[in-house]
């Protein structure tokens, strides 16, 4: 063994016992951080549980207020709904900060209530959903829970719910009450500013193996960790839901501050080390330079230069007359061999190659690289010249832009025909690619002139609808999901009102007339780089290319009034018509079922508030 090996072997042993030290020590600082990390994510997971556990109380506070009432008892036992409206001031569920609250008998039939979104400060009916919970379901084991929190979905949202009951003065029960608060945008932000973290609710994840922390020694919290990467870490806390007899999940994203800085002050114990070992390499490479290993070091990069750039005509430089300077001027001799017959080997393969690409009857291009490497003569023929084949076709392909091979070599991993034509022509060639090594590529290219207006025509009787003339739902669908993964925008999903009683009225064929009238109102309005298809019956989407809320709002809110303004006459029939939309914008997540999902909500939502109208979401 050399001097030069025992050396290398020398720093290797040191190395390998200083990465083994430096492992061990690593792994403990890390697991130390995970632990400390998942300490402080309980701590958090308890204070967001303090917050339900506060609210649910509160509800609890309400109903005993309310059950030691004797004059609403009074009611409750008379049945009188308009006495119990009267005794309920106007504000009395703002004032109280409740979602919902509901009287029933002590048959469970329900007698009084009302329900109040917070956000747009509005009372609505009791749900039908809550009237049928609580008829269906057996109360007890609600009413004699006292520390556990309860929820429910009710119109789309989770609550938090309590149920108390109502007792006569001879301890005989009069009815029962319930009080729920819901777990709105407006919560879920409170929470996220109270623990500095990403509140939200979410149905369903990605399970892990979960664990369970202790809440006041009262209730055992179950929840799950998911780190998503050094920066980001996911706590979902398990929950479940009293009428969906299902499972949900409130799911906190907290930033990994302390594991990052660990690893920051690993990364920098290791950069030290590194420098004290590069340090210690080039001390040795210069001891080692200064005997024999430059001139090693200056044959073998010369030959890595010829064998990587495959250029024979580099020559080794000697400086000295002994065995070193006779091994290059041998290696300087041979390359100069290797390479005379290698040109000659060339020349053979590139003739050959050449005939054989003459006798093809289809055109045929080899590109190397984003370059043509060569042609066949039936490509001369059709283009006479590769600068007028470059400089005159048009891709057909929304990247018209980029380079002709490298579109080329895209299509090769689709499915779809890849096409071009010649400016100012009526030629058009279909293409596909072959690849041949590494750098180089066969693209063959076939004249389908004659094809191309019978293709077209195909494919517009695929994409439209035949009675509108715009996109049809499998389009829209293509659309909407290629979209998502390339820039933000709105989907809105549009319903004609009442559209069944025009058929039932008029006849269908006046029902054609004004699916196909409105259409063409709709895309005389709206601007042009945005899209407007027909997904089913008298069911329409705008794919809208803008990002700002209020934005959209004007643009739908204008469609809406100019379709509601309209007239469609049609002989003696004259009609008005209504729009009611639902608008989501696109989110980071967003597949074509989750956007779709949210923006049919949004419809859903204007139906039932009386049509005519946007629910943005």
């Amino acid at each position: 063994m050399n001097i030069n090996k025992k050396v290398l072997l020398f720093f290797v042993s040191i190395g390998l016992i200083i990465v083994i030290f430096l492992t061990f020590l690593i792994q403990n600082r890390v697991n130390d951080s995970l632990v400390l990390e998942e300490n402080f994510t309980q701590k958090s997971i308890k204070k967001l549980y303090h917050v339900f556990y506060s609210n649910s109380k509160y509800l609890k506070n309400i109903g005993y207020e309310y059950s030691k009432n004797n004059e609403l008892n009074l009611y409750l036992e008379q049945k009188d709904a308009s006495s119990l409206e009267e005794y309920f001031e106007d504000n009395y569920m703002k004032e109280l900060g409740l979602s919902h609250f509901a009287i029933f008998d002590k048959n469970k039939n329900y007698v009084y209530g009302d329900s109040y979104d917070m956000s747009s400060d509005e009372l609505f009916d009791t749900p039908s959903e809550l009237i049928s919970f609580m008829k269906e379901k057996t109360l007890e084991k609600y009413i004699k829970s006292t520390n556990n929190i309860k929820y429910m979905t009710l119109d789309y949202e989770k609550v938090i719910f309590h149920i108390r009951k109502l007792l006569d003065k001879k301890g005989e029960t009069l009815g029962y009450m319930y009080f729920a608060r819901t777990i709105d945008s407006d919560f879920l932000s409170d929470m996220s500013s109270l623990l500095q973290n990403y509140i939200s609710l979410i149905p369903s994840h990605f399970e892990n193996d979960p664990k369970v922390i202790n809440f006041n020694n009262v209730i055992d919290i179950e929840y799950e960790l998911y780190r998503a990467n050094k920066e980001v870490l996911f706590s979902y806390v398990n929950l479940y839901d009293e009428n969906t007899n299902k499972d949900f999940y409130i799911r906190m994203k907290s930033s990994r501050d302390l594991y990052q800085e660990i690893i920051s002050s690993i990364s920098t114990i290791l950069f030290g080390v590194s420098l004290c070992f590069v340090i210690l390499i080039v001390l040795f490479y210069i001891f080692m330079s200064g005997i024999f290993t430059k001139r090693i070091i200056n044959i073998t990069n010369s030959v890595k230069d010829v064998v990587n750039n495959q250029n024979l005509e580099i020559k080794i430089q000697t400086s000295y007359d002994d065995e070193i300077t006779y091994l290059a001027n041998k290696l300087n001799e041979m390359f100069i061999t290797i390479d005379a017959k290698q040109h000659e080997e060339i020349k053979k393969e590139r003739d050959f190659l050449q005939s054989i690409l003459d006798t093809q009857d289809n055109i045929v291009v080899i590109a190397k690289g984003n370059k043509i490497h060569s042609v066949n003569k039936k490509f001369t023929d059709v283009f006479s010249s590769q600068e007028n084949f470059l400089t005159n076709i048009a891709l057909l392909d929304a990247e018209s832009h980029r380079d002709f091979v490298n579109i080329a070599e895209d299509y090769s991993k689709k499915e779809k025909t890849a096409k071009f034509k010649m400016v100012d022509s009526d030629k058009y060639f279909t293409f596909n690619v072959s690849k041949i090594d590494l750098k180089r590529h066969l693209i063959s290219i076939n004249d389908v002139s004659t094809f191309n207006e019978k293709i077209l025509n195909l494919e517009n009787r695929v994409l439209i609808d035949p009675l509108t003339g715009v996109y049809n739902k499998e389009t829209m669908t293509d659309i909407v999901s290629e979209t998502l993964k390339t820039q933000e925008f709105h989907l809105c999903i549009v319903d004609i009102d009442f559209f069944k009683k025009v058929n039932d009225n008029y006849g269908h064929l006046i029902g054609d007339y004004i699916l196909r009238d409105m259409t063409q109102l709709v895309i005389s309005i709206i601007p042009k780089e945005d899209l407007f298809g027909r997904i089913g019956g008298e069911e329409f989407m705008f794919i809208i290319k803008e990002t700002k809320r209020e934005n959209i709002l004007s643009i739908t809110n204008r469609v809406r009034i100019a379709v509601e303004q309209y007239e469609f006459v049609y002989d003696d029939v004259k009609l008005s018509i209504t729009l009611s939309m639902g608008c989501t914008k696109n989110e980071l997540d967003d597949d074509y079922k989750s956007i779709y999902k949210r923006a049919d909500i949004g419809l859903y939502r204007a139906k039932h508030a009386g049509r005519n109208q946007i629910v943005y979401i």
